[in-house]
Parts: C-alpha cells; sequence; structure tokens
C-alpha cells in the first residue's frame, strides 16, 4: 500500500534547528539488519519544497545529507566520503546513482511507502520510507527507513 502524506512549514526560508533519530531496517533473503543513528541538523522550506540536512562522520570522511521533500516525491542526496542520488516516488520505480573510491554504481528503488508529517505547534515531524532496491541491476533487499526529527532546544 502507498501513501503518502506532505505538510507543510509555516512559509518561512529560515532554518529551524532539529535533532534527527535514524532508523534503517533491510530484509534481505531471510535475514534482517537494523540500524539506528543520531545527527544534529536542519529543515527548512524553500517554495514548495521542504529541507532537511544533516552530517554523518564515516570512516573515509564526512557525508552531508539533503533530503528534499515535495508533494509526492523525495530526493535523496549524498555529498562527500559517499556520494549518492536517488528520488523516491510511490509506486515507481527510480534510478539513482551511488559514488564510492570503488566506483560509480548504478541504483534503483521501487518506493512502496513515503509518509511524511510535521507538527508545527510540537516542532516534530517523522519522514517514512519503504522501498526495494537495487545496486547495479541485483536486488538487495526490502528497505525500510524511518526519520524522526524534532525541533533543538534552544
Amino acid at each position: 500500500m502507498c501513501r503518502q502524506d506532505v505538510l507543510r512549514l509555516k512559509k518561512s526560508v529560515k532554518p529551524l534547528d532539529i535533532v534527527l533519530a535514524i532508523e534503517t531496517t533491510i530484509q534481505a533473503d531471510s535475514t534482517t539488519e537494523q540500524s539506528r543513528a543520531a545527527a544534529d541538523g536542519s529543515i527548512y522550506q524553500k517554495g514548495d519544497v521542504l529541507y532537511c540536512t544533516y552530517k554523518e562522520a564515516a570512516d573515509g570522511g564526512e557525508i552531508r545529507h539533503t533530503i528534499k521533500i515535495a508533494s509526492g516525491r523525495v530526493t535523496i542526496l549524498r555529498r562527500g566520503a559517499v556520494e549518492m542520488r536517488q528520488q523516491f516516488i510511490p509506486s515507481r520505480k527510480t534510478e539513482g546513482e551511488y559514488k564510492t573510491p570503488y566506483g560509480l554504481f548504478p541504483i534503483a528503488a521501487k518506493t512502496k511507502e513515503l509518509q511524511f508529517a510535521w507538527d508545527e505547534k510540537r516542532l516534530r515531524g517523522q519522514l517514512l520510507l519503504a522501498y526495494d532496491l537495487w545496486i547495479k541491476g541485483n536486488y538487495t533487499g526490502f528497505y525500510t527507513v524511518k526519520i524522526v526529527m524534532e525541533g533543538a532546544q534552544s
């Protein structure tokens, strides 16, 4: 089932500092792998697009993440030690690319679920993505990514 809810921040381009809790589950064959991470970032709206940005430390250096949330689609961009661009559109298989020190790999995702909600009063929101992923044409599994965003305490 595919569900897409996109709610908006007030019409402001001033970034709001947020704390992110990121939970990823990968189901491949008969195994399930889960990971959790936390990061500081920001969220802001520009036109009809909501942007969430944060940084992550990795073995090869820092990775800068930008998540663009628009009506009916999400695009994830990663820059730095690892580079990636992938768009997620419910019920569609979309092509992207993943670049590592070992080379550039074509990737594809078929989005099963996309949900985003933001509570302006509580300064809290959640993005949920569920998708099948292929790397270099090989199926790698079913991914569920849940990102909870909360306004940082001043």
